[in-house]
Order: C-alpha cells, then structure tokens, then sequence
C-alpha cells in the first residue's frame, strides 16, 4: 500500500531446459498465495508480468531424470552468461476484484476467498504463459489463455 515494489518468484527455482518435452510450459503451479497478496492492499497494485530466460545457463543442474530432484552444478553461480528479460503489460484484474473491494471482508480465508485467490493466480499465469512463448518460441506450444498481452524484451 505504500507504493513500494514487491517481486515474487511463484515458482522458487530456475527451471531447467531439459525437463521440458517440446512445447511443454515451463512454468509450474502458481499459488494462491499471490491473489491473497493482491487483495489484502488497500490500493489495487500494478502487476507486471516479467519471464526471464536464461538462468539455467548461471545455475545448470546436472541433468539427470525429469521427474527427480538434480544437484547443481557448482553453488556459485557462473558468471558471463547471457539472459532474456520479458516484461509484459500491466495486468488487469478489474473484472476479477469488485469494485466495493475491502481487504478486512477478503482476509477471513473462506472457500470463496480460495477461490477469488486462485483466479487471480490463473490470470497472472496465463499472462507469464504469452511471455514463456515469446521467449522460447516455442510453435507447438498452446496455452489455455483468456488474456492478451505484448511484450518487450530487454537484453542484460
């Protein structure tokens, strides 16, 4: 409420190339706990889609069966490498937060609670999903997307 910036990761880990099957998201789940962020501001917050490709080449895994934990290569990250930065458009969740939104009502963890913090993680997913396709060019894969987005991509 304060107007700071809060980056989440919705993940918690570098995803790894070779887990992935051709046209497979990359991202995994996404969890309520980000739509509770949201409606527990006084102030509906700007939210701003940012997919980076890349990070593996800083932290490799040693490549190992997809469905296993990997051990890392080395614990110190390797340095020269290049990474992708997406930034997608501000994300609109009008239609999902009600226009008489009180975050004292919204913060008693009911079913319905559940449910509105879900549809708002989905929303946020499904804008990280035009950003992941952009990003791996990916032909093949095809994302249940209600929400349009563009992009820029900035090189670091």
């Amino acid at each position: 409420d304060a107007g700071e910036w809060c980056h989440l990761y919705p993940e918690g880990k570098i995803t790894q190339p070779w887990r992935f099957e051709p046209g497979q998201s990359r991202l995994g789940k996404f969890l309520p706990g980000v739509g509770k962020l949201i409606t527990s501001c006084q102030k509906t917050p700007m939210v701003v889609p940012v997919y980076h490709k890349g990070m593996h080449n800083i932290m490799p895994e040693v490549q190992g069966d997809r469905k296993l934990p990997a051990k890392p290569v080395s614990l110190v990250p390797k340095g020269g490498k290049h990474v992708d930065v997406y930034i997608g458009e501000p994300i609109d969740l009008s239609d999902i937060l009600e226009a008489d939104h009180d975050p004292e009502d919204w913060n008693k963890e009911t079913k319905e609670d559940l449910r509105l913090w879900l549809k708002i993680s989905h929303r946020i997913r499904e804008a990280m999903q035009i950003l992941e396709r952009e990003a791996w060019g990916d032909r093949n894969f095809k994302p249940n997307l209600s929400v349009t987005a563009s992009s820029s991509k900035l090189k670091l």
